[in-house]
């Protein structure tokens, strides 16, 4: 969890970091890198890809994690079909969208899991934290923040950001979150 921790808060201050230098809107970025075609010619956009990397091969161990520890604790099968599903759709995007609007998706679910693994670690130090009453809420938050932000820029149309496909699977796995969450 400390790692877990670490990791996320690193993604996240890097994400901000190239957004405040780097004069970063919150929709309709251009590309920075063309997977197939343009290098990666800065040294912002090359730490901001490694950061998508990075965020793709935590939500990996997460899933190992996940599944190694679905037994012996409350995660549910639900829970680790889900976090399969980010790994996938994260690893499907990561080739064609190095730009403003994936970091934002990647922003607020590393904002969210450092406030998680934090609120592990003082769990598991028998410190309390006021994680539980907030962490729900505030996860509910960052799926309608990144449920918005891809379905608006889906309607301004292929010319906004990410490719369409890349914003029909953010609405798509995002709007399967809500639901779950609102049956559950």
């Amino acid at each position: 969890d400390v790692t877990n921790a670490i990791v996320s808060l690193f993604i996240f201050m890097v994400i901000i970091h190239y957004k405040i230098f780097e004069n970063g809107m919150v929709i309709c970025n251009p590309l920075i890198v063309d997977f197939y075609e343009q290098p990666v010619s800065n040294d912002a956009a090359e730490r901001l890809s490694a950061c998508f990397l990075l965020f793709v091969l935590q939500r990996y161990f997460e899933v190992v994690q996940s599944w190694w520890t679905r037994g012996r604790s409350s995660v549910s099968a639900i829970h680790v079909i889900l976090r399969c599903a980010v790994v996938v759709v994260s690893g499907i995007v990561l080739p064609f969208d190095y730009n403003g609007d994936m970091y934002f998706a990647v922003l607020v679910y590393s904002a969210f899991n450092a406030l998680l693994h934090c609120h592990y670690i003082l769990a598991t130090l028998n410190i309390p934290s006021p994680s539980p009453y907030f962490l729900p809420r505030f996860q509910f938050f960052c799926v309608v923040a990144v449920f918005s932000h891809s379905f608006l820029s889906y309607r301004i149309g292929p010319t906004c950001g990410s490719p369409d496909f890349v914003k029909v699977l953010l609405v798509l796995l995002t709007a399967t979150f809500l639901l779950l969450k609102v049956l559950s």
